[in-house]
């Protein structure tokens, strides 16, 4: 009978102890993404079985998303939309109900207050399900993490029945410049431009 008590407390400490485990290891993850001043990525995005290949700059509020047939290039306070096929581009402001859109802006959107959990682990990766609400809306992110350098490899956010995967193909954390957050109108002549601002 104590042998009985003293496996099902111990089983009940080793499962408490994996829970914890990864949401420290959660945790950790985004700490380091998020201590990066600079971020490039190459991706791939699997929207409804469509694949789309993109890549992105990111730096604190602004970014250059390449990606759809078009790019998005924000510095924070303005948005330029361009889409090089229709030789337009439309700026906006930066309004505080825009979603950054990012591929790593999924990770913003991981419910607070629930518990991570290991689904599986390689000799080189980690994959974690987190499930919660967000906004109302019951939502899971599934994240396989690269254990060396706690980056992540792949993505997916799924939620009211839809899900969004993000393959990271490249991750670099070098720095470049802040023109990059600019669209260069002197580099597209032809290019008209509708300023909504």
């Amino acid at each position: 009978m104590i042998r009985k008590i003293l496996a099902s407390a111990i089983l009940l400490l080793s499962v408490n102890a994996v829970a914890q485990n990864a949401d420290e290891y959660l945790q950790n993850t985004l700490n380091r993404i998020k201590s990066y001043s600079h971020v490039y990525i190459e991706f791939d995005c699997i929207i409804d079985s469509q694949i789309y290949s993109g890549s992105a700059y990111m730096k604190g509020d602004s970014y250059k998303l390449v990606a759809f047939d078009q790019e998005i290039i924000c510095n924070g306070t303005s948005k330029w939309t361009y889409v090089p096929d229709d030789e337009e581009v439309v700026v906006d402001k930066v309004g505080k109900n825009d979603d950054n859109l990012t591929p790593l802006s999924i990770l913003d959107k991981i419910p607070g207050n629930s518990k991570a959990s290991f689904t599986a682990k390689t000799n080189d990766t980690k994959t974690l399900k987190v499930k919660g609400e967000y906004d109302g809306k019951q939502r899971e992110v599934v994240m396989t993490i690269i254990d060396k350098n706690l980056q992540p490899k792949e993505i997916s956010l799924i939620e009211d029945n839809s899900a969004k995967r993000i393959i990271v193909k490249t991750m670099k954390t070098d720095v470049f410049p802040d023109s990059i957050f600019t669209f260069d109108e002197a580099a597209h002549p032809d290019v008209e431009v509708i300023d909504m601002r």
